[in-house]
């Protein structure tokens, strides 16, 4: 019996699919906004308040928490409604806890204010990212998937650079990001269709995470990896820089050379996969930044420092299209409430390697020295790369999850 024989629901008219597609890239777009700015102004503020590092990290944490909680209750919740109405109570749930943050002071509000936003934001990404997939022109999957994870790496960019120019006392920065929630239920309520689909067929996340990890593990694989990855760079990329003598600026301009990169290569690569295949693009990825992370520590040792710019813009352009070329596998693979289910195995995989990345990395920085870092990213990805390869053997010899043709 195969894995997916139900037939995948109908594609609304292209019209109204643009639209809607337009309006639940923006939805989504917005949340990463929010994130990107509320993240340091807590940071901010705790640090001005006197609390504990040890807090201040705890802090930091639970928005990954609630988003593992979402994710896992996203398949559940679409038994209750439409994916739209989710959609909309999710965007009011973050406006909520963005407010509790500038309206209290208190500890364990922040506590819940934080929590409930990652909670409110795993079911809004994981609902919206399966609603993209199922408008998303099967031809033209990569390159809308890729101009999605552009904005939205770009929104979230923006965020810290908000909180520069409005400052974190007051209510200038919540007051904008409380407006923009706003605006991100416009959106939402400006789709004219909805993602129907059988919510019995989606089950719960945990089955999703099953049904990944047996038919499609690669795609799996792949998310794991980015999640590592992009939770781990931003705390221990300074470590690496630091360790090879490079000063706190340049470490620091390290990290944003890994994500300018991210950001400006998934249109090409999303390009490349609609026309050359997608799991050989997806695999191809893996293979770049496998190389990369290993000759990065040869690059620093060597004295050519002039190696480390290009090696790093492989190094994250590759690791945002282990991502990104992920959610397109999983809109061709899957349909209807297994792909609620999909999404929602994306969903947890994230936050775990968010949670689990920086801790990873901190002891295998601890046990192997400054080049731990780089090892771990070379030996995750070249994992990955063998899930992948196979997924490209598997799908040449007419593999398939839902039945339906998908780029290779």
């Amino acid at each position: 019996m195969s894995l997916q024989q139900h037939a995948l629901p109908a594609a609304p008219a292209t019209a109204t699919r643009h639209a809607d597609l337009a309006a639940v890239i923006s939805s989504i777009a917005i949340v990463g906004i929010a994130t990107g700015l509320t993240a340091p102004l807590v940071t901010v503020r705790m640090t001005a308040a006197g609390h504990s590092a040890e807090a201040i990290g705890l802090m930091a944490a639970l928005p990954a928490v609630g988003l593992t909680l979402g994710a896992l209750a996203s398949p559940l919740l679409t038994r209750l409604g439409t994916v739209k109405r989710l959609m909309l109570l999710a965007t009011l749930g973050s406006m909520l806890a963005t407010f509790a943050l500038g309206a209290s002071a208190s500890l364990p509000v922040w506590i819940a204010a934080r929590l409930l936003m990652g909670c409110c934001d795993g079911v809004g990404v994981v609902l919206g990212e399966a609603w993209l997939n199922h408008l998303a022109d099967e031809r033209r999957r990569g390159r809308l998937v890729a101009l999605y994870a552009t904005i939205y790496t770009l929104c979230q960019a923006a965020g810290p650079g908000l909180l520069a120019g409005l400052g974190a006392d007051g209510w200038a920065a919540l007051g904008l990001v409380t407006a923009l929630h706003l605006v991100a239920c416009g959106f939402v309520l400006a789709t004219r269709g909805d993602f129907e689909h059988d919510a019995e067929e989606a089950g719960g996340g945990l089955a999703g995470l099953a049904m990944l990890l047996r038919a499609t593990p690669s795609i799996a694989a792949g998310v794991l990896l980015f999640a590592v990855f992009d939770g781990t760079v931003l705390a221990l990329m300074p470590v690496y820089g630091l360790a090879h003598g490079f000063g706190e600026a340049r470490s620091a301009l390290m990290i944003s050379a890994v994500f300018w990169s991210d950001a400006a290569m998934q249109i090409p690569l999303g390009w490349l996969s609609d026309r050359i295949g997608r799991a050989r693009v997806h695999a191809g990825c893996g293979a770049a930044m496998t190389l990369a992370a290993f000759a990065l520590p040869l690059a620093a040792g060597s004295g050519a420092d002039w190696l480390l710019w290009p090696l790093l813009c492989v190094m994250g352009a590759a690791a945002g299209g282990t991502y990104t070329l992920a959610m397109v596998l999983t809109g061709s693979h899957y349909g209807g409430g297994r792909l609620v289910a999909a999404n929602a195995a994306l969903g947890l995989l994230w936050g775990a390697g968010n949670l689990l990345g920086p801790g990873a990395g901190g002891v295998a920085v601890g046990r192997l020295g400054g080049e731990g870092l780089m090892l771990m990213f070379g030996g995750l990805a070249a994992v990955f790369s063998l899930a992948a390869m196979r997924a490209v053997k598997r799908l040449g010899a007419g593999a398939r999850v839902d039945g339906h043709s998908a780029g290779q």
